[in-house]
C-alpha cells in the first residue's frame, strides 16, 4: 500500500511539474542571435582630390572562404547596394554581400601593434567592425583614432585597395591617394 501511495505521490508531482512547465511563457529570444533588418543601404564612395580614385566605390575583394578585402573601383549604379549602418550600434558598417544569415562588417586594422602607419581594411563574415564617426564633409572617420583612409594601388593584380590610416603619415607612396568614404544611394 506504501509503495503505491509513493507511486501515486511520484506521479502527482511529476504532473504538477509537467503543468508548470507547459504553463511557463515561451521565453524571449536571445536579441544577439536575431538576424535584424539592414538600415538603408548605401554604396561606399570615395571622395579624393586624387582623380585617379575621386569618385569610384568600395567594394569587396573574394580573398578566401567567408574573407574578403576593401578595394577600389568603377561604382556600377545597377548593383545592389552593399553596405548599411547597424541597426544594434549605428558606428558599425555592416557588409550585406554575405545575406541576412551572415553577420559581416567592416573592419579597419590599425596596425598599431606591428607599428603601420596603415593597414587593410576588410569585410569578413562574422566580423565585429570597427567604431565609425561620420559627417557629411568629411564622411566615416575611425572612432578610436579620428583618422581616414587610404588607396593605394596594392595587390590583387594591382588593383586600388583601400587601407585604414593608423597615424598621419609623413608622406605615402605615389601609388596612393587619400580618400574620404562617404555614403551614396
Amino acid at each position: 500500500m506504501k509503495l503505491a501511495i509513493g507511486a501515486a505521490v511520484s506521479a502527482l508531482t511529476t504532473l504538477s511539474l509537467l503543468t508548470h512547465a507547459l504553463a511557463a511563457p515561451t521565453p524571449a529570444p536571445d536579441p544577439a542571435l536575431a538576424v535584424m533588418a539592414p538600415s538603408t543601404s548605401f554604396n561606399l564612395k570615395l571622395a579624393s582630390s586624387d582623380r585617379r580614385v575621386d569618385g569610384k566605390c568600395a567594394s569587396t575583394y573574394h580573398t578566401g572562404a567567408g574573407f574578403n578585402d576593401m578595394v577600389v573601383g568603377a561604382c556600377d549604379p545597377a548593383a545592389p547596394r552593399s553596405f548599411a549602418l547597424n541597426p544594434t550600434d549605428s558606428s558599425k558598417i555592416d557588409y550585406l554581400g554575405f545575406g541576412a544569415t551572415t553577420p559581416s562588417q567592416v573592419q579597419a586594422y590599425d596596425g598599431l601593434a606591428s607599428y603601420e602607419v596603415w593597414a587593410k581594411v576588410v569585410a569578413n563574415a562574422g566580423l565585429s567592425g570597427t567604431e565609425f564617426t561620420y559627417s557629411e564633409s568629411e564622411g566615416f572617420l575611425q572612432k578610436g583614432t579620428g583618422l581616414g583612409f587610404l588607396a593605394c594601388r596594392w595587390s590583387h593584380y594591382n588593383s586600388w585597395q583601400l587601407f585604414a590610416l593608423s597615424r598621419e603619415p609623413d608622406g605615402f607612396p605615389l601609388s596612393c591617394a587619400r580618400v574620404a568614404l562617404k555614403k551614396s544611394f
